[in-house]
């Protein structure tokens, strides 16, 4: 039976990447506080901030903005990145070499054919 070499992979991500990474999960986080059932503009975002923070008077947007639409959105980005840490930690246990950054998936069934006819004999 031969060993499945081990691929060597760059991982270290440019500052650029992690610049656009922290940009766009931020354009999406106030875009999800403003789109819904009472559209909210980004100057009311700040409003009901600051309001919730002050102890002012809301409006019904305000308030469905600030005790509903952000703590959803804030457990789903928690939730997202315990996942994603989650399959890095999985992935760094077991080193699945079909499970690597660079494939987009397992291999296709004839080749998975052509290694089991190479193992078994």
């Amino acid at each position: 039976m031969r060993a499945v070499p081990e691929a060597k992979h760059d991982t270290k991500l440019s500052p650029w990447v992690w610049v656009g990474l922290i940009v766009l999960s931020t354009v999406v986080f106030f875009g999800a506080l403003s789109i819904g059932r009472y559209p909210v503009s980004i100057p009311e975002l700040g409003g009901a901030l600051y309001a919730q923070v002050t102890g002012g008077d809301m409006t019904a947007a305000q308030l469905a903005l600030v005790r509903v639409r952000l703590p959803r959105i804030l457990i789903a980005m928690m939730v997202g990145a315990a996942l994603a840490m989650s399959g890095t930690v999985f992935q760094g246990l077991f080193k699945n070499p079909w499970s690597l950054p660079t494939s987009s998936g397992p291999p296709p069934v004839p080749l998975l054919v052509r290694h089991s006819r190479s193992c078994s004999a």
